[in-house]
């Protein structure tokens, strides 16, 4: 028998983050939030069987131009 270690894909935009392929261990990882974007994103990576499961994003990544106006219009 040989036993293999699953993995959740490497995802290169969802929820405005990259994703880094990740061990399927059940642990919460932290995304990248892509060019243009800020904000902390995470979710979990789990196993179901032989493959990996990536769960819901907790956070968000916005836009950098959303965040110059909240700033701008606060500023008025």
């Amino acid at each position: 028998m040989i036993c293999l270690d699953v993995y959740c894909s490497y995802t290169s935009n969802e929820g405005n983050a990259e994703w880094a392929q990740t061990l399927a261990t059940g642990q919460t990882v932290n995304g990248s939030c892509i060019n243009g974007y800020y904000g902390i994103v995470s979710r979990n990576c789990t196993q179901d069987g032989s493959i990996g499961n990536w769960g819901e994003i907790t956070g968000s990544c916005n836009g950098i131009l959303s965040f110059c106006s909240i700033i701008h219009n606060n500023q008025n």
